[in-house]
């Protein structure tokens, strides 16, 4: 139950006077985090905002996301890029901009991750592109930026922003992510879509709001198309996961690297996984690490199946990376069972997942692994595709299926209470709004255990990044007051 407001007013209190309880890091409570009763349109601009990213410290939550510089639907959320914070005691802040667009120049694709030593501080990179013209369907050029930001009572005080490597190809750099590493470098990967399509690795050790601090991009050993690079870090060793497009067919990599300081990305421990039978195009990988526990999970399409189906599939390291178990699927942990789900509460069936992402939780020896998707829900009425569906899941062990999978937002065709449009969930897990479309979320986990999941949400054909989970308002305005002013 949340706070009432003269207790959460004292408890705010508290935290301004010492905001270590707000930001201090600690271990996460294992548990079914499934309180999706709070929902906040995290960019309020009906605009066309790109999936958003979300992270947890503490009790605080922040999420970061794009935003179109105009309402062109073919550059989408090619324009800002926003930030925006939340406490688990009080609610979240006014957003705050990290990279405002100009006519010419937009960003794209944020990914961050907190700093490994100071609370409240944040890293983030986005792909940004120049020559865009205001009304441009594409722009030409791109670079992937970098920025630091301290954060403070719903402010975020930004660096200036640092080049880690630019081009002159046409739209060029992509979809970069970010890790750190156990000395606090931070490790970047991003997707070169012009000839030579390959993946890129830059390393900064140092004051990386200097672009000069940053390692000259190397390339990663792939053998075809590289997309959809994933970076995580434990024990030593960084993880790479991502989708390779080459003549012999689509497949997920992955590789170890044992060496973080050489300024390269070594492919060490390479793996690589296939579409399973009667699937294909396997695609969009997620992972995660933590302690020795290494996970991956992907979607792929049903063979020939129209209108199509998909499914997920995992797999999972007990050893830090040097082997995996064969591929599973989600949510029945199989190695044979890759169908689409079916629920007995719409009486209609899912059409498999799409565009996971996974986080990771430890207290002790113990790691759990979460994951969210969407789904693509038929109108039973109609016959055809009509919404889009988010859903969470959850693995306590290498060998037990995941738990059943809760609906975060509502699906396509559902009326009444939303509890009935939710599958094998727990029965307070309450989900408020109307049947809209939901797509490409994250999750993060509280240290009270909560999941925090953002997602796209389709409102009169754009899309804004939202945020479902335990928090359900901003904050109050009578707190404003003991906010420092905007900066």
């Amino acid at each position: 139950m949340r706070a009432s407001l003269p207790h959460r007013l004292f408890r705010f209190l508290i935290v301004l006077s010492v905001p270590a309880i707000l930001l201090a890091a600690g271990l996460v409570t294992s548990g079914q985090a499934a309180d999706f009763s709070g929902r906040v349109n995290l960019a309020g601009t009906s605009a066309l905002s790109g999936p958003p990213d979300v992270e947890t410290q503490g009790e605080l939550v922040v999420a970061v996301w794009s935003d179109g510089y105009n309402d062109i639907p073919d550059t989408k959320d090619w324009g800002h890029v926003y930030l925006r914070t939340a406490s688990e005691l009080l609610g979240w802040w006014t957003k705050r901009t990290v990279m405002r667009a100009t006519n010419d120049v937009w960003g794209i694709e944020p990914h961050f991750v907190f700093d490994a030593s100071t609370p409240g501080r944040v890293h983030v990179v986005w792909a940004q592109t120049s020559q865009c013209g205001g009304r441009l369907t594409f722009c030409q050029g791109g670079s992937i930026r970098y920025t630091t930001c301290a954060l403070s009572g719903g402010v975020a005080a930004c660096q200036p922003p640092a080049t880690i490597a630019s081009t002159n190809l046409y739209l060029g750099y992509r979809t970069p992510d970010i890790a750190p590493d156990g000395d606090g470098d931070l490790h970047v990967v991003w997707n070169q879509t012009s000839s030579p399509e390959q993946l890129l690795y830059s390393r900064c050790a140092g004051n990386c709001t200097a672009s000069a601090s940053w390692s000259a991009p190397s390339a990663v050993p792939v053998s075809g198309l590289g997309e959809n690079p994933n970076l995580a870090f434990s024990n030593g060793v960084l993880h790479l996961a991502w989708d390779e497009e080459n003549p012999s067919g689509s497949k997920i990599r992955y590789y170890r690297d044992t060496n973080t300081e050489n300024n390269t990305f070594d492919a060490g421990g390479a793996q690589s996984w296939g579409p399973a039978a009667t699937y294909t195009n396997p695609s969009n990988p997620t992972l995660a690490a933590a302690q020795n526990m290494v996970y991956i999970a992907w979607d792929m399409q049903k063979t020939g199946s129209n209108p199509p189906q998909f499914a997920l599939a995992h797999v999972v390291s007990n050893n830090n990376g040097t082997a995996f178990t064969s591929v599973r699927n989600v949510p029945n942990n199989s190695t044979s069972s890759f169908t689409a789900r079916e629920s007995v509460a719409l009486n209609q069936t899912f059409m498999g997942g799409l565009k996971p992402s996974l986080t990771v939780t430890s207290t002790g020896s113990s790691v759990w692994a979460h994951l969210v998707w969407h789904e693509i829900v038929p109108d039973p009425n109609e016959g055809g595709l009509k919404n889009q569906q988010v859903f969470y899941s959850y693995l306590t062990a290498i060998a037990t299926p995941w738990s059943g999978p809760v609906a975060v937002t509502m699906g396509g065709g559902a009326s009444g209470s939303a509890a009935s449009g939710q599958e094998n969930g727990p029965a307070d897990v309450i989900v408020q709004g109307i049947a809209v479309d939901s797509a490409e979320p994250d999750v993060a986990i509280s240290q009270a255990g909560d999941a925090q999941v953002v997602y796209m949400e389709k409102v009169e054909d754009k899309w804004d990044a939202v945020y479902q989970g335990p928090i359900a308002d901003s904050v109050p305005t009578y707190y404003l007051p003991f906010i420092r002013k905007k900066s």
